[in-house]
């Protein structure tokens, strides 16, 4: 006998487990940062950079779901974070995964520190 759920047993909270899951699945194999790299944004709603005391890039955290459910990538924990009403769960995925969207965006936000200097 199967433990999955089929789909009108699922809650919203197993719904968004599934959801969380596919996107760590994504980052670990290696096809967000390719989908990143060919200049499809679309899949990337906003971000947020991390940033210490002196403007130096630490970490981003990307919102990739909204509205119902939201979904935030964060590199600085390497955690898939799901919020959907009350219900909240999390997804992990690797360092090296992690390590390639941070080298992305860090060059990203390092230009647009130099683009902001100019003026």
């Amino acid at each position: 006998m199967s433990n999955l759920k089929k789909r009108d047993e699922m809650t919203t909270k197993d719904e968004l487990q599934l959801m969380c899951d596919a996107y760590a699945e994504d980052i670990d194999n290696g096809k967000f940062i390719k989908d990143l790299n060919s200049d499809d944004y679309d899949s990337v709603l906003d971000h947020r950079y991390v940033i210490d005391y002196d403007g130096a890039y630490r970490s981003v955290h990307l919102l990739v779901a909204f509205g119902g459910p939201n979904i935030w990538i964060c590199t600085d924990t390497m955690e898939v974070n799901g919020y959907w009403g009350s219900d909240r769960v999390t997804s992990w995925f690797g360092r090296s995964a992690s390590d390639e969207i941070d080298a992305f965006y860090e060059e990203l936000y390092s230009g647009l520190l130099l683009t902001v200097r100019t003026y």
